[in-house]
């Protein structure tokens, strides 16, 4: 496997653990039904941005990537249902924040790195 595809793996991995543990924590099948799902949402945030910063190539799709492990998560407890398309709209627009924020810390990271490199000259 390539370097690429195990850091998907990785990441897909780091995901379904966190939301997989959010919902045993909270007691739910589905997160986003738990009263406190929008802190753990926020947690997911500052996930997608630390990794994004450690993996600043195609650092955009780390935030996608996490908000996206919601649904293995979600199907491991309950069975395909017609509302589960809904269920991956709401993950899709839940996923734009994550990867604008995966995105600009991968930036930033590069962006400072440049800045390191110049001074080191």
């Amino acid at each position: 496997m390539k370097k690429n595809g195990l850091r998907f793996l990785g990441v897909f991995i780091l995901g379904v653990g966190f939301w997989a543990s959010a919902s045993a924590i909270l007691g739910t099948v589905e997160p986003w039904d738990a009263p406190y799902y929008w802190a753990w949402y926020l947690a997911s945030l500052a996930i997608a941005a630390v990794v994004g910063w450690v993996l600043p190539a195609r650092s955009w799709c780390w935030g996608a990537i996490i908000v996206f492990a919601q649904a293995p998560v979600m199907l491991a407890h309950t069975s395909p249902e017609p509302l589960f398309v809904v269920a991956f709209g709401w993950l899709a627009l839940e996923a734009i924040p994550a990867l604008l924020i995966s995105g600009a810390a991968g930036k930033a990271r590069s962006l400072l790195a440049g800045r390191r490199l110049r001074a080191s000259r």
